[in-house]
């Protein structure tokens, strides 16, 4: 019988020697037809089998003990909540062809700051990296035609974001809750869901284009810093809560096409003060504007905004630089400006940002040397300090306010020893002189590239860092159809704004 037993004991033992370590070496996984549909991962880092076409439902649900993971390009498919709550995920190596990432697939990977999505992504599902904490930036590949709610949601660190061309819209839900700071928006998204950049506390600005035709409720509500919108020319209604609650919205730029403004759209703008219409006196009195009962705080029924009727104010003028309109306005100086640029000149001109020398006529072309002179006006009026100018380094000028310039570093010259002061600028040539100011000031200006203008080819070498910038800002914006225009010229009036802009978002 003893005999019997230590058999039994002894093939028992050696059972245990064979299974166990197979279990800790080889079979990490349970897949069944290609699809991984358990997994143990002993260690911090694991790599999934070639041959793996898709990561099953849970596969690695609230592992937290992996730290890092590598995909072989044959996975195509990322399923139900693969990889939720696996909080100590920092690294992803990510199949080069994968087509689907499906609903919760990351959410609450808590430690994970970056992901590279791949080419050939078709979908993305429901709250698919939702509460990742950690995540500071995303592109969205042009690859990607398809993408469900929430997908971004609760990643309150999610500072920048790439849309791309292959989405028409912008889901429920999307970025709510998340730390960006601006958004540009891409000519081919048609329309936006509900709340889907509701409580992005941070963002300052948002690029909304034309293409354009409908925006869900709550869309910015309670965007507490963002400070100027300009709505698209397609938009028939501005929905509930739209902007509840953006405490920093001083100035909204409404189209035209607008017939409905529903209840609670601005309510809480408290320092909303100016609403520029697109249209007639008589059609904003037209439009339906909806107020509910016992809310006190919308400013459209407070009687201190002003409507600027028949024409907007963007940031950067989009009006032609020759004025259609003969007689225009004149402005608090006496100098004539266009109708649309009025009230924003008399802000320029209170902050002292206009110098001597630009004559009667602000709806004129701007010069070298007055655009020079507007750069030295902005540098003193955000408390730079200019010493005394040096011996002239031009053969064709010796105004002082020019070679101040030249010696802070706003202005170069063109060639020979010359300036060239009378010379049309472009815009381009704004930008970069702005640009100077700033760093000149000890701001923060990190490189950038690129722009996603449509004629970002366009924009010379040396200004595509300071129009990136600039555009970032919100400081100088488009011509329309999501062009630059980098050679365009610019007016007097147009330099007055872009310089007010920056003194009232960079000081």
């Amino acid at each position: 019988m003893k005999k019997k037993a230590l058999s039994l004991a002894l093939a028992l033992v050696m059972c245990l020697s064979l299974t166990i370590p197979a279990l800790a070496a080889e079979e990490s996984y349970t897949i069944q037809n290609g699809v991984v549909t358990q997994s143990y991962l002993p260690n911090e880092s694991a790599t999934i089998p070639d041959g793996v076409t898709a990561l099953g439902y849970g596969s690695f649900w609230g592992k937290k003990g992996l730290h890092s993971i590598t995909m072989p390009d044959s996975v195509v498919d990322i399923g139900l909540s693969a990889f939720r709550g696996c909080e100590y995920l920092t690294t992803i190596k990510m199949s080069k062809n994968v087509v689907n990432i499906a609903e919760t697939a990351f959410a609450s990977c808590k430690s994970l700051t970056s992901i590279e999505l791949p080419n050939t992504l078709v979908s993305i599902g429901k709250t698919a990296f939702a509460s990742c904490e950690s995540l500071t930036s995303v592109t969205i590949p042009d690859s990607v035609t398809s993408m469900d709610i929430g997908v971004f949601g609760n990643c309150y660190s999610l500072a920048s974001v790439h849309i791309g061309s292959g989405l028409d819209s912008i889901p429920t839900g999307t970025f709510q809750n998340c730390g960006l700071t601006s958004v540009t928006i891409p000519n081919n998204i048609t329309s936006i869901g509900d709340d889907a950049f509701n409580y992005c506390s941070s963002m300052t600005s948002v690029a909304i284009p034309d293409s354009v035709a409908t925006i869900g409720s709550g869309v910015f509500k309670d965007c507490r810093s963002l400070r100027s919108v300009t709505l698209p020319n397609k938009l028939t209604t501005i929905p509930t809560h739209t902007f509840n609650s953006c405490l920093s919205l001083t100035s909204v730029t409404i189209p035209s096409s607008v017939t409905k403004i529903e209840e609670f759209a601005f309510n809480n703008c408290l320092a909303l003060k100016d609403i520029y219409y697109g249209g007639t006196e008589a059609q904003w009195n037209a439009i339906e504007i909806q107020q509910h009962a016992g809310v006190p705080r919308d400013p459209l029924y407070s009687g201190r905004i002003t409507i600027h009727f028949s024409g907007s104010q963007p940031t950067t003028p989009t009006q032609p630089t020759t004025p259609t309109q003969p007689a225009g306005s004149t402005a608090s100086n006496g100098a004539q400006v266009s109708g649309w640029a009025k009230d924003r000149v008399n802000v320029a001109l209170s902050n002292n940002l206009a110098p001597a020398g630009l004559g009667n006529d602000y709806r004129g072309n701007i010069t070298r040397g007055q655009f020079a002179a507007t750069a030295v006006k902005l540098y003193q009026a955000m408390g730079g300090k200019a010493g005394a100018t040096g011996a002239s380094s031009f053969t064709d000028t010796t105004d002082p306010v020019i070679l101040l310039a030249a010696d802070l570093g706003f202005v170069s010259g063109v060639g020979g020893g010359k300036f060239d002061p009378n010379a049309l600028v472009n815009r381009e040539q704004a930008a970069v002189m702005l640009f100077s100011v700033y760093a000149k000031l000890g701001g923060s200006v990190p490189t950038v590239a690129a722009t996603t203008f449509n004629d970002n080819g366009d924009v010379s070498g040396w200004a595509k860092s300071a129009v990136a910038f600039m555009n970032g800002k919100e400081i100088v914006t488009g011509v329309g159809n999501n062009n630059f225009s980098p050679k365009g010229s610019a007016s007097i009036e147009q330099a007055l704004l872009i310089s007010l802009k920056m003194f009232e978002t960079l000081k």
